[in-house]
């Protein structure tokens, strides 16, 4: 939490969203969806006016698998998130978002659904990799 307020107090907006973002994928990592979204909620109002597309893509897929809990809010997160990530093509950014959609279609019983995200991650891991990807 300290570098967060070093950089914030630095005027380093960028910098400081970024930390947000990462403490807010390790509180959900620990499962604590609450405080996550509320440290991506703040990363989100560090990072929306700046030129950065990919950290806004991430803040929006880590904060839609934050409020999973709302099904049609954490897909419309998650789904801007990967548009974004899809417009700067970012592939990396894509397998993220894609696989957020996968789990919270999984949760949401849509079984159909979460294997259609799951094998679309797939194909770009693959692309990635140059087609070397096994997984399961």
């Amino acid at each position: 939490m300290r570098r967060w307020t070093v950089n914030r107090a630095e005027g380093e907006t960028r910098r400081a969203g970024r930390t947000l973002i990462d403490l807010g994928e390790a509180l959900l990592e620990k499962g604590d969806d609450e405080e996550a979204a509320s440290r991506l909620t703040e990363a989100w109002s560090l990072l929306s006016g700046e030129p950065d597309p990919n950290n806004q893509a991430r803040v929006l897929i880590h904060l839609g698998r934050a409020r999973a809990g709302n099904s049609a809010l954490a897909s419309d997160l998650l789904t801007r998130g990967l548009r974004i990530m899809r417009e700067i093509g970012s592939a990396t950014g894509e397998v993220l978002a894609l696989r957020a959609l996968a789990e919270l279609a999984l949760s949401d019983g849509r079984r159909d659904d979460a294997r259609g995200y799951q094998d679309e991650a797939r194909a770009v891991a693959a692309r990635l990799t140059g087609g070397n990807r096994t997984t399961g």
